[in-house]
């Protein structure tokens, strides 16, 4: 392959101008090797089922099996298996003397990265976001004096929410389609190399491209069901449509159409619980921050006078979130939907906001909670091809009120 020299340290046209040059320069080999390119056609793989909602593997314990090498990596079983496989024809061809026992090949013999658990990601997301975004706004002199009580804290999460969701995600449905997401979620990836950039074009040439072994590493990964991702050559991406990953799925009793179903859960089912949880640590801590806030006394005619007062604000326990909070359902979804619509920047009015959080009710109450999630998900899912043709900030213009 040609060099180029695309970096994330260049200014954006020479960038690129280099970033198209490889891509024109990259060949699939005599053999036609498929291949998953992450940056643009296949961002979600994995991450996403056939409706375009976001998912994630059910239980890293039940289906994520080891894979051969010194490090802790694993992949969904049949993944590893598949993996297994490709060891093993590595070694056999270095044993015969076929390839030499130090090249590129030799890399697949200690895997260094799989499956990483988006929930732990997530939990480490959402903390962090509240030490450098949330509790910052609602420590700010403008923002505290606002805040009394839990639904003061509501109220003004819901502002920040507004503004800062086009740049940034809040829910774990929207974490999982961010680019702050990795394709290690899926269980589906598994990678020889935890060093190299694949911001850096000419490590990626020079080491993997243009090493005499590329062509057979990339054969062996392809006669086991796996592509290479064309803008990181050291990630092997399952392909469970492949021939070879529908035989392997067939000894754990699932097929292409029962995949999705059987080893990933809809993390739209996990959105509001997470919201009861982070809300209320996330008011409890910031009450523990700054358990007291010194407000205007109001004289006359509801009149700001030059006194204050301070007021303690307290801790909410267990008991008074069960008994006002947890079990107030309507109120959980309905926010759900306000955060979700803003993430996914839906361009409603308040009539159609308060339309969705009522027939999100009726599915709760005449149906299940699942029935209400998907309902939600639907409704705020952003169509296939939406940001080529729709403005990326357009913002709707509805606000949450609890009813």
């Amino acid at each position: 392959m040609k060099y180029s020299f695309g970096s994330n340290s260049l200014p954006a046209r020479p960038s690129f101008t280099e970033r198209t040059k490889y891509i024109e320069n990259y060949s699939t080999g005599l053999s036609n090797h498929s291949f998953v390119n992450y940056w643009y056609e296949h961002i979600s793989y994995g991450r996403i089922d056939n409706n375009q909602d976001a998912i994630y593997p059910a239980s890293g314990s039940v289906l994520m099996n080891r894979v051969l090498g010194e490090g802790e990596v694993f992949a969904l079983n049949f993944v590893a298996d598949a993996f297994s496989s490709i060891q093993s024809d590595a070694k056999e061809l270095i044993r015969v003397g076929a390839i030499s026992s130090t090249g590129l090949v030799s890399r697949l013999l200690e895997p260094k990265r799989g499956w990483r658990s988006p929930r732990e990601d997530y939990f480490s997301y959402v903390r962090k976001m509240y030490e450098g975004l949330i509790f910052p706004f609602m420590s700010s002199r403008k923002i505290n004096g606002k805040i009394l009580d839990f639904p003061d804290f509501i109220e003004q999460f819901t502002i920040l929410i507004d503004r800062v969701t086009l740049l940034q995600p809040y829910t774990m449905s929207e974490y999982l389609l961010s680019n702050l997401s990795t394709p290690l979620y899926s269980g589906l990836v598994i990678e020889i190399d935890d060093t190299s950039d694949q911001g850096e074009d000419l490590n990626k040439i020079a080491t993997y491209i243009n090493d005499i072994q590329f062509e057979t590493y990339r054969q062996l990964a392809a006669n086991q069901g796996f592509a290479l991702d064309k803008n990181a050559p050291w990630r092997l991406v399952a392909i469970t449509y492949s021939s070879q990953m529908t035989d392997l799925m067939q000894k754990y009793d699932v097929g292409k159409e029962t995949l999705t179903e059987k080893f990933y859960k809809l993390s739209c089912f996990i959105d509001v619980s997470d919201l009861k949880f982070y809300l209320k640590e996330f008011y409890n801590m910031f009450v523990g921050q700054i358990p007291s806030v010194r407000v205007p006394l109001f004289g006359e005619e509801g009149r700001k006078t030059s006194l204050t007062k301070v007021i303690k604000r307290d801790i909410m326990s267990e008991e008074q979130y069960e008994e006002e909070w947890r079990s107030d359902d309507s109120f959980w979804l309905r926010l759900c939907i306000y955060i979700r619509a803003k993430e996914t920047n839906r361009d409603w009015n308040q009539y159609k906001f308060d339309q969705v959080s009522a027939k999100a009710a009726q599915f709760l109450e005449h149906a299940n909670e699942d029935a209400a999630f998907k309902f939600i998900n639907k409704e705020v899912r952003r169509p296939w091809g939406e940001d080529e043709v729709i403005k990326k900030y357009r913002r709707g213009n509805f606000r949450f009120q609890r009813k």
